[in-house]
């Protein structure tokens, strides 16, 4: 299973980052080819995590000028946006670009709002109150294909694309660790991708294991697989 990962590990993560203010696309790239040059970063260190390379727009109309012209991977989207607003920007991304995943950063995470985004095409949401220190950790979620929907909206997209067979929801930590435990990753790469204490890494799989009624590492490995989260 480790090596099927590996085979499709990506080398970059292009994001194209939507937000009114230029400067927050600067800081972003600066910190996140911090997060990729950091030392103390096992994953990082192990080149199982690709090179971040970000593009900053201003509006709706440019990113879809671009969008036409260079391949992206993710669009990193601020909803309250000038001129063409948000949700309209989601759903002509979506509408030309249905490849490239659109991660919404909003400073609300009002259920309707969240809800309005996923019947758009939203792939991910997160809460610009709570996201900026570990952006890279959803991004590399988002570019693996798993769909990252923060607290309560993490509901939400279960209700509308997500059915689990199950009557427990899955918290954005428990995805996180589905998808690292189908990477292969040790307990001591877990705790420092996820930045978490080992004991607390440990007490994480066993609740996963008793949410979703299985035994096992692997079986979490399995069970992510199976249902498409990785």
């Amino acid at each position: 299973m480790q090596e099927k990962h590996k085979s499709i590990v990506m080398e970059s993560i292009r994001i194209l980052h939507l937000d009114p203010d230029r400067l927050m696309s600067s800081l972003l790239q600066d910190y996140l080819t911090r997060q990729q040059n950091n030392p103390h970063d096992e994953v990082a260190n192990t080149s199982t995590r690709p090179a971040y390379l970000l593009k900053g727009v201003s509006s709706g109309e440019e990113a879809l000028i671009l969008l036409a012209r260079d391949p992206y991977d993710i669009v990193l989207l601020e909803i309250t946006l000038p001129k063409m607003s948000g949700h309209s920007a989601i759903k002509a991304i979506r509408s030309s670009f249905p490849d490239v995943k659109v991660l919404v950063l909003s400073q609300s995470n009002n259920i309707n709002l969240v809800n309005r985004c996923i019947q758009l095409g939203a792939f991910g949401f997160v809460s610009k109150n709570n996201t900026y220190e570990r952006l890279h950790v959803v991004l590399d979620i988002v570019a693996s294909g798993t769909p990252y929907f923060e607290g309560n909206s993490q509901m939400l997209v279960l209700q509308e694309n997500m059915k689990r067979g199950h009557g427990s929801l899955l918290s954005a930590v428990d995805l996180e660790l589905l998808v690292c435990l189908h990477k292969g990753m040790s307990r001591i790469q877990l705790a420092r991708h996820l930045r978490l204490a080992d004991r607390t890494i440990d007490a994480h799989i066993l609740g996963l294991q008793k949410k979703l009624g299985v035994g096992s590492r692997i079986e979490l490995a399995v069970y992510a697989e199976r249902h498409k989260l990785v």
